[in-house]
């Protein structure tokens, strides 16, 4: 009887407990059926790249993840969602069909007991407010996914997230805002985003050959001893001058031409991967430039291209060698010069130092007897 009696006390006490926790209950929000999550779930691609074409190795892949609640309403939720580590909700698919998941392989747990109040289940849940975002961005995707790195072709990134929505919600004292679990008008199941489907591509490169030419004669003609710099477009600051660029940015190649005009360079490794870049040469204190667009025909696969340019400068050519006895710089020596002699004749040379022929520092009947015998054209005659 004793042990009977000890039961029954045991069953009352539960039952008395049950009705307690239900008691604790303040209220149950309004129930009505919902037909989708409420939420949003966007992948963006970066901005640079909207053709969304990436070099293999050599560019980031860069990921924005956006969750959003569009509901217009609080949607209600199981605790913890808000904190989701959004990159771990995708899965990229490679060219060959392998999908990889960046979320974590966990050990199998057992669901959370939920809490029974008058005779009902009840999870823990957070209420996500009507203007709720969550971000995430991805700086590298290959980081993550190392396949990236080293196999071209397309990759199709999706994001899927699965999810509970309670369409009845209530405050328990002691465990806080829950979520009714079996209610019919519950939404659950899974949030897709957009599929992204980008190409990462074979690297491309290739040698430049540079060739620094003097454009004033015909055929032009082959500068050496000239250095020679490459600069990555993205290195040079927006409005810089070529002098600037010339002392400020570091080169990825630095050379000289040889006596064929031809830049060597002084790098081991001469490979530049298709990109935009700028080829300097200085010569005569003039600097002159000429630009590497990474839309030519020149890149191949594993750096196997060949690109030429060349840098042409335009230099005056040197004045020819003065004529002995040209004083009026007309290029010849005729009446019009022993004119100019016999006008200072009898005067210090001072007068005019060209008309000293002799440098005796006298002009003289000598100086104008001498010039005639320089004459370049026949009995000193003018033109």
């Amino acid at each position: 009887m004793n042990r009977f009696l000890k039961e029954q006390r045991q069953k009352c006490r539960w039952v008395v407990f049950v009705i307690f926790l239900g008691s604790c209950l303040l209220g149950m929000t309004p129930v009505w059926g919902y037909e989708s999550s409420g939420l949003s779930f966007r992948l963006f691609a970066d901005q640079n790249h909207p053709d969304l074409k990436y070099m293999k190795g050599e560019e980031p892949i860069t990921i924005l993840i956006v969750m959003t609640n569009e509901a217009g309403v609080p949607v209600a939720t199981k605790r913890g969602f808000s904190e989701i580590e959004l990159h771990r909700t995708l899965t990229v698919t490679d060219p060959f069909g392998a999908r990889h998941f960046l979320g974590e392989e966990k050990e199998t747990h057992k669901m959370p007991m939920p809490y029974f109040l008058n005779g009902k289940a009840w999870e823990a849940a957070e209420e996500l407010p009507r203007n709720w975002v969550r971000s995430a961005k991805i700086e590298d995707l290959s980081e993550l996914v190392p396949v990236m790195k080293t196999t071209p072709g397309w990759y199709t990134i999706q994001g899927l997230q699965f999810f509970a929505r309670y369409a009845s919600t209530g405050i328990d004292s002691d465990y806080g805002f829950l979520g009714m679990v079996m209610h019919p008008n519950n939404w659950k199941g899974a949030i897709e985003s957009n599929t992204l489907q980008i190409y990462v591509a074979p690297m491309s490169g290739g040698q430049v050959r540079v060739q620094v030419l003097d454009e004033t004669p015909d055929p032009d003609k082959p500068l050496g001893q000239v250095p020679v710099k490459i600069l990555k477009n993205t290195d040079i600051p927006a409005g810089s001058t070529l002098d600037t660029a010339w002392d400020k940015i570091a080169p990825v190649l630095l050379g000289t031409t040889d006596f064929d005009g031809y830049a060597t360079w002084e790098a081991k490794s001469t490979c530049l991967v298709s990109d935009n870049y700028t080829v300097l040469a200085k010569y005569g204190g003039e600097i002159k430039s000429e630009p590497i667009t990474r839309t030519e025909t020149g890149w191949a696969d594993g750096c196997g291209g060949l690109l030429s340019k060349m840098v042409k400068f335009a230099i005056a050519p040197p004045p020819p060698p003065a004529v002995p006895g040209d004083l009026d710089g007309d290029r010849d020596v005729d009446q019009n010069d022993i004119n100019m002699v016999l006008k200072f004749r009898n005067q210090p040379a001072s007068a005019c130092p060209a008309c000293d022929i002799d440098g005796d520092g006298m002009i003289t009947v000598l100086d104008s007897r001498k010039i005639v015998l320089m004459c370049t054209r026949p009995r000193c005659a003018t033109q």
